[in-house]
């Protein structure tokens, strides 16, 4: 095998160091960065996007806030409409009496007609 003849041993080394360098160089002022603008760029977005979910949702927060209250008011509005409601109700009620109230204190409490009673044999 060639590689492992030791009289081309150095220039393999050589050969090596020289690729190396040249592959150093070429990834250090070309190729790494671009990958860190990539990442540069990927992070300002990222936090750019968290910034406007945070407005966003504080945005939300303050309208589910104004709609609790508004829903808080409104239920505080039926319920006085319905205890006042219930209030006229209950006050008519007691103001005007019943027909049949009326009819009763005429008539006596006695049946139309009485049932003859029967008398037992023994």
């Amino acid at each position: 095998m060639p590689q492992f003849d030791i009289a081309t041993f150095s220039e393999q080394i050589f050969w090596l160091f020289v690729i190396f360098g040249i592959l150093y160089f070429l990834m250090s002022k070309i190729a790494l960065p671009k990958v860190g603008e990539v990442l540069e760029r990927r992070h300002k977005t990222i936090e750019d996007n968290l910034g406007k979910a945070r407005a966003l949702k504080d945005e939300t927060d303050a309208a589910i806030a104004k709609y609790e209250a508004a829903l808080a008011e409104a239920r505080d509005a039926h319920r006085q409409i319905f205890a006042k409601q219930r209030r006229k109700q209950l006050q008519s009620k007691l103001r005007k009496p019943k027909r049949w109230s009326r009819n009763c204190r005429k008539r006596p409490l006695m049946p139309k007609r009485q049932l003859p009673v029967r008398k037992t044999t023994q």
